[in-house]
């Protein structure tokens, strides 16, 4: 799980840089904590001691106007682990007698998005980028193996700026509850919320296949038939639109 994320702004402020900028985003991993220093233009952190919560060293935020870290490192959580959590669980997916076919999900990756922010807000459209999936079908009989890629949905994905555009309407990430989830919201980081989201329509997606796997024989069976129901990006989008509105600024 994601762990805590708290709160801790990383702002430029009257034109000064400020350090510690990576002071909030506890938790979050080596791995994560890289990518957010990478995509901010800050120097990475040294988390070599306690590669989960060091982040006393951080760098200086040399580049972005009012970037949280906290709220992109939730979204990276999910993108890069939480999604691969998910997709774990899933593995392997057997016919209901678990002799003739299996479906493994072996990789995911996101594609850029069609429209920019502008286009979107312009259009009442979401923000959204394509995830594909590499899955392996495996004929049990004969043991041939087949692997492809396969189209999961658009997906709503965050701006450069930390906000989702869904509909037409910015919505932020920066928010640590969702009301009504959980009893104790404070104590769950948000890419955890997103990834139990999810979950459910995961598992009718596998249920799904299975059921879909006798109606092919070995010669027309494809990982594409099998994978009908795209329920992921359908819950993101859900999910999304929970997030608060960002109020237009006053000139």
């Amino acid at each position: 799980m994601a762990g805590a994320v708290v709160g801790g702004a990383a702002a430029v402020v009257g034109g000064a840089i400020r350090d510690g900028v990576l002071a909030g985003a506890k938790d979050l991993g080596a791995e994560a904590l890289a990518f957010v220093a990478e995509l901010c233009m800050i120097d990475e952190p040294d988390v070599s001691s306690n590669p989960r919560s060091d982040t006393s060293s951080a760098g200086r935020f040399l580049g972005r106007e009012t970037i949280i870290l906290p709220q992109l490192g939730w979204w990276e959580w999910f993108r890069r682990e939480g999604l691969k959590e998910l997709f774990d669980e899933l593995n392997p997916i057997t016919d209901g007698l678990g002799t003739n076919y299996e479906l493994r999900f072996l990789d995911y990756s996101f594609g850029e998005p069609k429209l920019d922010e502008d286009e979107c807000r312009a259009q009442g459209l979401t923000y959204s980028a394509s995830l594909r999936t590499t899955v392996r079908l495996t004929i049990r009989q004969t043991q041939e193996t087949r692997e492809t890629e396969v189209l999961l949905g658009y997906v709503a994905v965050p701006t450069d700026h930390a906000v989702f555009i869904v509909n037409g309407i910015e919505r932020s990430m920066g928010v640590a509850r969702l009301n009504g989830v959980s009893d104790d919201p404070d104590d769950l980081a948000v890419g955890d919320l997103l990834q139990a989201h999810c979950r459910p329509g995961m598992v009718r997606m596998a249920r799904t296949i299975q059921e879909r796997m006798p109606l092919y024989d070995a010669d027309t069976m494809t990982a594409a038939r099998l994978i009908k129901y795209r329920p992921l990006a359908g819950a993101v989008q859900a999910f999304v639109e929970r997030l608060p509105v960002v109020a237009p600024v006053k000139a």
